[in-house]
């Protein structure tokens, strides 16, 4: 079986997030805990989902947008 993932939009307590998190939880109404580099916080409402995507091509997009962002921040 595949490691899918998909892009979702993500709110809570007025805040968002965009993010991709495993195909699995990315339901909308689901609630979902994000883990940030500051620690874990649960409670986080998906609203919107994308199609769901392999965490290879997933990997090979983050490398690429990666190299885009060094490349215009001149």
């Amino acid at each position: 079986m595949q490691n899918l993932y998909s892009q979702c939009l993500m709110r809570k307590a007025g805040r968002c997030t965009v993010g991709f998190i495993p195909a699995k939880h990315a339901r909308v109404g689901n609630v979902v805990q994000i883990d940030f580099p500051s620690g874990a916080e649960p409670g986080w409402r998906v609203e919107s989902a994308g199609p769901p995507i392999r965490k290879t091509d997933l990997d090979q997009l983050s490398r690429q947008y990666r190299r885009q962002r060094l490349g215009s921040d001149v």
